[in-house]
């Protein structure tokens, strides 16, 4: 299993931007993450770093492409803003398309 480096009290911020007047407060992040290790196919748990990240106010996308292709992926137990697959590694063709997908409250 894969730790979380952060803490929900630590949320992936930058120290010197804690003003909430500050403008770089009201930008978002966004945290990009394979579900499923190309190499070794480990898979880290992906619902637990979505869920801190988003506590954080960071947007998510979550690269499915290896998990799509060795078994189902629930994406509405996850909940990334975003997944982007390849169609080559599900269809082995044609290479070069894909898909992005976007949750619709993520707009």
């Amino acid at each position: 299993q894969h730790a979380m480096a952060a803490t929900r009290s630590e949320c992936f911020r930058d120290s010197s931007i804690n003003d909430e007047n500050n403008d770089q407060m009201k930008r978002r992040h966004l945290l990009v993450f394979p579900s499923e290790c190309n190499f070794g196919g480990d898979r880290p748990d992906a619902k637990s770093i979505i869920a801190v990240a988003q506590e954080c106010g960071w947007y998510t996308m979550l690269d499915i492409a290896k998990a799509a292709s060795t078994g189902p992926v629930n994406l509405r137990e996850l909940n990334p803003d975003f997944a982007a697959l390849s169609f080559y590694k599900l269809f082995g063709d044609p290479t070069g398309i894909g898909a992005l997908l976007v949750k619709r409250s993520s707009i």
